[in-house]
């Protein structure tokens, strides 16, 4: 924190899309209770970054946003010690609100954060810093293979509604419903794009996207011309039924929500196909030329 009050807060993760530095300057904000626009996120230097494992497994918002929330809280306290000791109050007789550090009943006597900041003892320079690292409670995975290898779990549900041309096997997502246990919702709207993000790479993967490799092993779905990915065209209507609990362990209760999201995608649309045509499919991805051919050949299972 600098003396005039605003937060540079450093991050070892990216931001792939997911709103992750928005959800974690609320988090910081919330925490030093300080507009949002005092918060500027740090990242993507490994010079001045802490060290992150990255983006990825759900953890984002769960274990960056909790080591946020810790550095957030302690540097609260550090402020309110800080200012206990300028105006001479214990800090049980402080409250904080909007940047501003003053004695209940009496809001004249006051510090701003900037003032709690240049006479901390903990400031160096013009800086008061201060780091938290969190990791979560975890057990190893024993030969046996039960361990509670996580610090939570998400639940999803979704049911895929689908289109069949039976003369053609054509294939049409037209719906896709998702309910889905979230912890809290820090960002709903993050949290909603992430669903239907995830929502979408689930019809590429059950529909259209293909590794495809040649005798000697060499990809040739090596582009996008290759490869075909859904488009904006391909979009169906997504609803998304949020389910919000209060995980233990996360930040305000709130869990990783991205990886859930796609895992149901794929078979939901499997067993779509399956009601409407009676063909079971194994493999991935669903082309219409093999539903075509399945349902020509009266194959129940391919």
């Amino acid at each position: 924190m600098l003396f005039r009050s605003h937060v540079a807060l450093y991050k070892g993760s990216g931001d792939t899309g997911t709103w992750a530095d928005t959800m974690l300057t609320q988090i910081v904000a919330e925490e030093l209770d300080v507009p949002l626009e005092y918060i500027t996120v740090m990242g993507y230097d490994t010079i001045t970054a802490p060290l992150s494992l990255g983006s990825f497994a759900s953890r984002v918002c769960f274990e960056d946003g909790n080591a946020a929330k810790g550095a957030g809280e302690r540097m609260k306290q550090v402020l309110l010690e800080s200012a206990s000791d300028k105006l001479g109050v214990p800090v049980k007789e402080l409250q904080s609100e909007n940047g501003v550090i003053s004695v209940k009943g009496n809001s004249e006597q006051k510090l701003t954060y900037g003032e709690a900041v240049f006479h901390s003892s903990h400031t160096i320079g013009h800086l008061l810093s201060i780091s938290h690292q969190y990791s979560p409670p975890t057990e190893r995975l024993t030969p046996d293979g039960y361990a509670n290898t996580s610090a939570a779990y998400a639940f999803s549900v979704q049911v895929a509604e689908v289109v069949v041309d039976s003369l053609t096997g054509e294939i049409e997502v037209e719906r896709v419903t998702v309910v889905q246990d979230v912890g809290k919702a820090i960002n709903p709207i993050a949290v909603e794009g992430q669903i239907e993000g995830a929502v979408m790479q689930g019809i590429g993967y059950a529909l259209t996207e293909e590794l495809i490799t040649n005798k000697e092993g060499r990809v040739i779905s090596d582009c996008f011309e290759k490869y075909m990915i859904p488009t904006s065209m391909d979009i169906p209507v997504i609803k998304i039924i949020l389910v919000e609990t209060n995980d233990q362990e996360g930040p305000y209760g709130a869990k990783g929500v991205g990886e859930i999201g796609l895992n149901n995608t794929a078979p939901a649309i499997v067993n779509a196909i399956h009601n409407a045509t009676g063909v079971k499919f194994h493999s991935l991805p669903v082309k219409s030329a093999d539903l075509y051919f399945a349902l020509q050949k009266g194959l129940k299972e391919v």
